[in-house]
């Protein structure tokens, strides 16, 4: 299987996957693709790059780790998480405060949660 990486919704690399390629996914839990990915070239692989799985985008929030094995092939550890981790960096506020008691309909949640982005 081939992994397309993108960014700035340009593809940048086509990169050859084995089984060390993992999808890890539990509802109300993680949901993220390891990937050991090895080159020719040296990768240029930034925060924000992301790829596409199962019509869910997984993006890079933490730098992977590059190995250089020898002159011709580099290794790479990354990690691509699901949209719902760039929440977990979020703080609710609501009327500039973070600590609040609130209750409401869901909409109201969704506008508070939405207010954060």
């Amino acid at each position: 299987m081939d992994l397309k990486i993108y960014r700035a919704g340009e593809e940048i690399y086509n990169i050859g996957t084995d089984e060390s390629t993992i999808y890890s996914g539990v509802v109300m839990g993680e949901n993220v693709i390891k990937a050991q990915l090895r080159s020719p070239v040296k990768l240029v692989l930034l925060i924000g790059d992301h790829i596409t799985f199962n019509g869910e985008i997984f993006t890079l929030n933490r730098q992977p780790e590059e190995q250089k094995l020898s002159s011709h092939e580099f290794a790479y550890s990354a990690e691509f998480e699901s949209l719902e981790y760039s929440l977990y960096n979020k703080i609710l506020t609501d009327e500039g405060t973070a600590d609040f008691s609130y209750f409401g309909t869901p909409d109201t949640f969704l506008d508070l949660i939405l207010g954060a982005i």
